[in-house]
């Protein structure tokens, strides 16, 4: 279970927070994983706008355990102004899409390396990225719950140092989905050759080598991810923000914290973020880490046209924020 989870008081709290998010991983008698929601709980949503402390009991079988759950009593936190000097924009344009697959059904080492193909409004390809990134085939075996296969649809991908994180799902859509879970993937770029990726588990590699580039490897359980593209690290830690980009109605946005040395939860947070009062959410769908205390998030405003960048500072279990840029688009 997570060590802690704190919540923003958000008055406009229409989803709250989900207490399966809490849970890393549950297996039954056998040592075999199960699906969480299986998982019996005291409550099934803390809301955020009640501010006080709430203990959330858990059991499968007989093993049981406990999250307290805090929602902070700040009603204030997270509300400020857009008061950035607003910058010059340019022309929209589509967004980068995958131009060659390494992954979708397909068990074989890849032969090239992922193209991303940028367009403009109408379509026409301005910009080409060729990354060095092999996808592996897969961690686990071909047959299995989606709690235990672990495949190569990577979403999100992070690097620091030496360390690269990836975010995986079983299939492509799901990231789509309310509440999706996968699993992360941890490299040790300097103890993996970036060509052997493609070949693993292909038995193009001998035992030998494979057992040496899997101890550089490390992969989550079957956690929270959300749509899994904003994802960033740290020297200790994994950051993603587990937000939903199809939702319609105002949420706060979900900070989970993974440690790299289990590549399991440790805290949970939901920061509000406010141009001047509570009604005027930011979500946000992509967001950079610079440190354990600080990210910077980009909201989108489809009807104003408006992008606007904010500086997220964590202090303790609260969270400060400014508005850093902001530009509008034609």
């Amino acid at each position: 279970m997570v060590k802690s989870v704190s919540l923003v008081n958000n008055e406009l709290d229409t989803n709250g927070f989900v207490t399966t998010d809490a849970i890393n991983y549950v297996t039954d008698k056998h040592g075999s994983v199960v699906d969480v929601n299986s998982v019996k709980r005291s409550a099934d949503r803390i809301s955020e706008k009640t501010p006080g402390r709430y203990v959330v009991n858990y059991r499968y079988g007989k093993a049981s355990g406990k999250v307290a759950v805090t929602v902070r009593s700040d009603v204030n936190e997270g509300i400020s102004k857009t008061d950035a000097k607003l910058g010059k924009g340019g022309n929209v344009g589509k967004t980068w899409f995958p131009h060659e697959l390494a992954f979708r059904g397909n068990y074989n080492a890849q032969v090239s390396s992922h193209t991303y193909v940028g367009t403009d409004k109408h379509g026409k390809k301005t910009a080409k990225l060729t990354t060095k990134f092999y996808e592996p085939n897969s961690f686990s075996l071909l047959e299995g719950s989606q709690e235990t296969n672990v495949r190569g649809n990577v979403q999100g991908l992070d690097v620091y140092g030496q360390d690269m994180v990836t975010t995986n799902f079983y299939g492509g859509p799901e990231s789509s989905m309310d509440g999706a879970r996968g699993h992360m993937v941890l490299y040790q770029l300097n103890q993996v050759p970036k060509y052997a990726l493609q070949y693993i588990p292909a038995n193009t590699l001998n035992f030998q080598l494979w057992k040496n580039y899997v101890k550089s490897i490390k992969i989550s359980p079957y956690i929270k991810l959300g749509h899994s593209q904003s994802v960033g690290s740290t020297s200790r830690y994994i950051y993603e923000l587990a937000n939903w980009n199809h939702t319609k109605k105002p949420r706060s946005n979900e900070l989970l914290q993974i440690d790299k040395k289990d590549m399991q939860f440790k805290r949970i947070w939901t920061f509000a973020v406010s141009n001047g009062e509570r009604k005027n959410n930011r979500y946000f769908l992509n967001a950079d880490v610079i440190d354990d205390n600080t990210m910077l998030a980009l909201f989108h405003s489809k009807s104003k046209h408006r992008f606007e960048i904010w500086k997220i500072i964590r202090k303790g279990n609260s969270f400060k924020v400014k508005e850093a840029a902001a530009t509008m688009v034609t």
